[in-house]
């Protein structure tokens, strides 16, 4: 994250100090460490989140500039059904989240929703089990919660999924698609570039 996502970001003109990183120092894993971060938000703010093995794009700045408001989607891949852009119903979001933006306050309910309906409930079993899946669990709050919810989808995408350069492992080690990328990408050179750099420093 520090050699690569936070300069593509500050490049573009972010402010350091509006960048907040939750690091898993206590190696809690992918969904009890994402729940634990909302714990530290201000609940009158909002929060563009993303992870750290992402490549963002040219207008990534723009765009998170521009849309402050409601729940935004800023990555598409394969396993999302539904494919078109703009306001959606919340049936039909996107797995997001390597990019997406959640006002603070409903991260909060979603953090409550999680310990009293989630913890201990068989359903979610095999989800607390794999401690992954936030992206699911968050749907399903949205859906039981806020049915009529609209959701705001990013057409292209503004950033790429690029686990397989960055980090060293895949969270899904079992999936037959060991690259899950965007399927709105326009900006090929910027992870072309990333993968150069990559290359040259021998890693």
């Amino acid at each position: 994250m520090e050699k690569y996502l936070i300069p593509a970001m500050t490049r573009q003109g972010i402010k350091e100090e509006s960048i907040i990183v939750y690091q898993d120092v206590k190696c809690l894993g992918n969904l009890k460490a994402f729940m634990n971060s909302l714990r530290y938000l201000e609940n009158d703010d909002t929060t563009w989140h993303l992870q750290d093995d992402i490549a963002i794009s040219k207008t990534f700045k723009e765009k998170t500039e521009s849309f402050t408001s409601g729940v935004v989607c800023g990555f598409c891949s394969t396993f999302d059904k539904y494919k078109k852009g703009g306001k959606v119903n919340v049936k039909d979001m996107w797995y997001s989240f390597p990019c997406i933006h959640i006002p603070n306050n409903l991260s909060k309910e979603f953090l409550r929703w999680f310990k009293e309906n989630a913890m201990g409930n068989e359903a979610y079993k095999h989800h607390l089990k794999e401690n992954k899946h936030d992206d699911v669990l968050f749907m399903d709050f949205l859906k039981a919660n806020y049915p009529s919810m609209e959701i705001t989808h990013l057409i292209p995408n503004i950033v790429d999924h690029i686990d397989y350069l960055l980090g060293g492992s895949v969270v899904n080690p079992a999936r037959k698609d060991k690259r899950v990328t965007s399927l709105f990408w326009y900006d090929k050179d910027v992870v072309d570039a990333i993968e150069r750099s990559l290359r040259y420093a021998g890693t």
